[in-house]
């Protein structure tokens, strides 16, 4: 895995860089104005900037666009703009006094990365490609989002070590968004929803990506097929 380290401050994106190096994670980095070029080529691109100013709101809606995944680290930055960024499309939005909490995203990303495949096929046939961001239907393929990309690909993996048990929803959160309780569970719903939509025949009889109320979400695949529950 291999990160693109983004700053003005040279000082403070070379501190990011040894913070990622430090747990293993390949990090380089760019100028601001290299951010847009080389954002499409990284793993992941962590931006560090001073404030949330307009320079900063422009490269962060322009590597979203890209489909780049994006960090911030903005040293001054309300809780009204902190959802300004997130909003923006950034993963997740930190300061710098959170340095253990960007750490464990981090890692967290390491892990994902080298277990990460990038095809997959679902218990109804259609076909994830994660590097494309899309699945592969019948009637042609549908886009992905980051996230959805990122809780599919959670989800693959726990239905390969433990077939149609649930996933719980504070560690489908820890997984995606670094915390336990970083978003609420209606949060989780709406991803989901909107997943089904995209991986169900009859997004109202969920047959792929299941669920159980209070207990949490699952995904059938191709190879460990069982009978399916919808929440």
């Amino acid at each position: 895995m291999r990160i693109l380290v983004v700053s003005s401050n040279r000082i403070a994106g070379h501190g990011l860089v040894v913070l990622a190096e430090g747990i293993g994670v390949g990090a380089a980095q760019v100028p601001l104005a290299d951010a847009l070029m080389l954002g499409r080529r990284a793993d992941l691109t962590l931006l560090y900037a001073d404030r949330w100013d307009a320079d900063t709101q422009t490269t962060v809606r322009e590597l979203h666009a890209a489909r780049a995944r994006l960090l911030t680290v903005i040293a001054d930055v309300s809780a009204a703009e902190r959802r300004e960024v997130l909003a923006a499309g950034a993963l997740h939005a930190f300061t710098p006094d959170q340095s253990d909490e960007l750490a464990a995203v981090l890692t967290n990303f390491r892990w994902s990365a080298q277990a990460s495949d990038a095809e997959f096929t679902l218990a109804n046939g259609f076909v994830v490609d994660v590097g494309r961001r899309e699945i592969r239907r019948p009637q042609g393929p549908t886009e992905l989002t980051l996230t959805e990309c990122e809780l599919l690909g959670f989800l693959r993996d726990a239905a390969r070590d433990r077939p149609g048990r649930p996933v719980a929803v504070g560690e489908i959160m820890n997984k995606i968004w670094g915390a336990a309780d970083a978003r609420s569970a209606a949060t989780v719903r709406g991803h989901v929803s909107q997943l089904r939509a995209k991986v169900e025949q009859e997004p109202a009889t969920p047959m792929v990506l299941c669920g159980r109320r209070g207990a949490g979400y699952w995904l059938e695949l191709e190879s460990v097929a069982h009978g399916a529950v919808g929440e």
